[in-house]
């Protein structure tokens, strides 16, 4: 289990629950938030280390954003329909991964795949 904070962000609680739940074996700590405002309060006030976001609630164009803001947080964009055009402007916007978020694996993998220098751990 790795000792890292974890934001998820969805606009359905049900699946946000379901995601948290999957990757709770996975991570310690985790939070949910259910707006863009509330994503950005989680992100700060648990000094997040990873955010993994649906783009039905947060567009592709605020991920740059976010990821620009936040540039110390891996940002992993979930749909629940991801296709190649999404997947491509979600990486072009900073995304380390783009896929559906019932794909623990890729999630688990984007966050192996971040590189250190994005980590918060290396930041502090």
């Amino acid at each position: 289990m790795q000792s890292l904070t974890v934001v998820v962000a969805h606009a359905d609680s049900f699946a946000a629950q379901q995601m948290t739940k999957s990757l709770r074996p996975h991570f310690v700590r985790m939070t949910t938030a259910d707006s863009q405002a509330t994503l950005r309060e989680a992100i700060e006030r648990n000094r997040a280390h990873l955010a993994i976001v649906d783009l039905d609630m947060v567009p592709v164009e605020q991920i740059k954003q976010i990821c620009s803001d936040y540039a110390g947080v891996g940002v992993v964009c979930v749909h629940r329909a991801p296709d190649y055009e999404m997947w491509d402007a979600a990486m072009k916007a900073g995304a380390l991964e783009c896929c559906h978020p019932s794909d623990i694996p890729a999630i688990l993998n984007a966050m192996r795949s971040r590189p250190m220098a994005k980590s918060r751990s290396a930041a502090a």
